[in-house]
This record gives structure tokens, sequence and C-alpha cells, in this order.
């Protein structure tokens, strides 16, 4: 079964520059969830299946104090987060994206896609 969360949105420090770590931002998340479809159909319980609320917290807790200069970290630390506390989750892609990251371009946006394999984190 696949769950899929859009535009997820999160305030943060994110950015390169002084100036960025200034003011917070909003990002926006999509995350895409594969999980045991056998654990769900029949016994629809939120307890088989990933609670929404709680992982928006989950990340919403995570992010609140810290200050990242790359996205590409911020995605990274996200997937573990969420899988290390998910253990219904199989399968997962992460998209991070920020907006206006310069002026010509409307949006940056970075993917990263996991799966777990003989009970270990594998990014693919």
């Amino acid at each position: 079964m696949k769950i899929v969360l859009n535009d997820m949105t999160f305030p943060i420090y994110l950015g390169v520059y002084d100036w960025e770590q200034e003011k917070k931002i909003n990002i926006n998340i999509n995350i895409d969830i594969v999980i045991d479809s056998n654990k769900i159909i029949g016994n629809f319980d939120l307890k088989n299946t990933v609670d929404y609320e709680a992982l928006s917290c989950l990340i919403s807790n995570y992010i609140s104090d810290k200050r990242y200069a790359l996205i590409e970290e911020l995605t990274y630390d996200l997937l573990i987060l969420i899988m290390d506390n998910h253990e219904i989750i199989k399968k997962m892609e992460i998209a991070v994206k920020k907006n206006r990251p310069i002026d010509i371009i409307s949006s940056a946006e970075v993917k990263l896609i996991t799966m777990r394999k003989n009970n270990k984190i594998v990014i693919l």
C-alpha cells in the first residue's frame, strides 16, 4: 500500500549565507511511503499504518531548533529520522523543496529513496 503526503510545510533556517540563517523560510516536504498491505487490509487500525499527525509532529519537533546550510543534509536527516521511528515503512521517497533559492530559480528540490532490506535502511 502506498501513502502519499504532499506539501507539508515547515519553517526552518536553511541556507549557506549568513543572511539566510537570520530568518526562517518555509520548506515543502513530499513523502511517498510504502507499507505492507497485509498488515492493514482487514485490520484497519492506526497502529497498522502511518499516523500523519504523529509524523508531522516528529518532523516539526526535530527541525524546530536546527539550522541547515544544505538542503541535501536536511533531506538525509529527515529520511533517517522517519525510517528510524516508523518500522512499518518498507520503502520511502522523500522530497524537500526550497522555494526561490535564487531569483532565477523558482525552487530547488532534493529527493532520496530508501527501503528496508534485512532490517537495515538502504538508500537507493
